[in-house]
């Protein structure tokens, strides 16, 4: 027997299925000092054989999560419902609208000091005018140096010495003269032509005229005689423009002034005001360029605006409760517009118009009553109570079924607040 003896194990077949190292071999070393007996069967202590753990597939993972997360959500959205049924009812109560126009007098008036500003320009005109052509018309007086009375009738003619001619229009009386006075009688007379030429001078008619020891005579010139022509002249647009513009700017002017005035938190009422246009040509008339004038006096009163509004607020509501009933309360803010402003015997007034929306309220007891009412009735029964009860307008049942739950206090009630 050697000193010193190798056991070595073979590596075995391989079994399918099994995990073995192909390294798995180990050798065993018998010191010299340890006696061997021939035939003595060693035992070794079997090797352990590393463990390997087979890993899932990340796809597989993925979808064996989401059935998981799916049958979760079933169980939420089918199951639950079966176990533990409700419902939902969402209510639109009934809404009014009330509109109004009234007068309101607010509180603590403060009447400001009157504002008075002016501005003047010179404008070329834009208006054109067209002047007829025109006879002239004139006194001419008769004189008779006769002893007896004589009659000159109307449309006798006259020629003046510058050759313009002219008919009386009116009969002429002629008392008889003597020999210290001739009888006299003085009518009207125009020109047979038109223009400024026919504008007889006076004593241009001045001779012996129609009748023995009759004669004629003008003391003063006729006038009136004018030729046709076109000219430049104010036209009412040069007028209106020109004022229109002038108030807007001293109108807001004076405002911002008035609201300066103002103590803290007040408003200012729409300026009242006056207005003075004056110009230096009328509208129509003949000119190349007219100056307009305008001066605007007003006055305005401070107030304080949150408290009429409050007030104009208070008056509607209780126009409302007159209407509709105390169940209807506001649902918003009202809507106003102050129209305008008078004073009468120094009281401010205002024309305010207000709107706003009232919206039913349902009581607690109500939807606890309503609850009971529908419990365990059928949807269109239920839809049918709910629309048909005081202060609702519409409703909607959301319930897993056609059957409503038979426990009130599984149906929930959600009350749309109208605004």
């Amino acid at each position: 027997m050697a000193d010193e003896m190798k056991i070595s194990t073979e590596p075995k077949e391989r079994i399918t299925g099994e995990l073995v190292s192909l390294d798995a071999v180990q050798e065993i070393e018998v010191q010299p000092d340890s006696p061997v007996i021939e035939g003595e069967v060693i035992e070794t202590e079997p090797q352990r054989l590393p463990f390997y753990r087979k890993r899932i597939p990340v796809l597989l993972g993925t979808v064996i999560l989401c059935l998981l997360l799916t049958a979760s959500v079933g169980g939420t959205i089918f199951v639950l419902p079966l176990l533990f049924p409700s419902a939902t009812i969402t209510i639109t109560p009934d809404a009014k609208t009330l509109s109004e126009t009234f007068s309101v007098a607010p509180t603590g008036v403060m009447p400001l000091a009157a504002i008075s500003l002016s501005l003047s320009q010179s404008v070329p005109t834009t208006g054109t005018g067209h002047q007829e052509a025109s006879v002239a018309s004139g006194d001419v007086t008769f004189y008779n140096a006769a002893p007896y009375a004589q009659t000159i009738p109307a449309g006798t003619l006259l020629t003046a010495s510058s050759g313009v001619e002219a008919v009386t229009d009116a009969i002429a009386y002629i008392p008889a003269g003597n020999f210290a006075t001739n009888g006299a009688q003085t009518v009207t007379a125009h020109t047979l032509s038109m223009g400024s030429s026919q504008n007889v001078p006076a004593y241009g008619f001045d001779s012996a005229c129609c009748r023995d020891n009759v004669f004629v005579r003008n003391s003063e010139p006729f006038y009136g005689g004018m030729d046709a022509r076109t000219y430049r002249a104010v036209a009412k647009r040069d007028v209106s423009v020109l004022v229109a513009e002038f108030t807007e700017k001293l109108l807001s002017q004076e405002t911002v002034q008035f609201q300066n005035e103002a103590a803290p938190g007040e408003d200012t009422t729409t300026p009242l005001c006056s207005l003075l246009v004056r110009a230096n040509h009328p509208v129509g008339s003949e000119a190349v360029s007219v100056t307009i004038a305008v001066q605007n006096t007003c006055t305005a009163w401070a107030f304080n605006k949150a408290a009429l509004e409050d007030s104009i607020t208070e008056h509607l509501s209780r126009d409302a409760v007159a209407a509709f009933g105390s169940r209807y309360t506001l649902a918003s803010d009202p809507q106003i517009a102050l129209q305008s402003a008078s004073v009468k015997s120094s009281v401010l007034t205002f024309s305010a118009s207000c709107a706003a929306m009232f919206v039913y309220q349902l009581s607690k007891d109500e939807l606890q009553t309503l609850r009971a009412a529908i419990a365990g009735k059928s949807v269109s029964e239920s839809i049918r109570i709910l629309d048909t009860a005081p202060g609702i307008a519409q409703s909607e049942i959301h319930v897993g079924g056609s059957i409503m739950p038979r426990s009130a206090t599984d149906i929930h009630m959600v009350v749309l607040s109208g605004k």
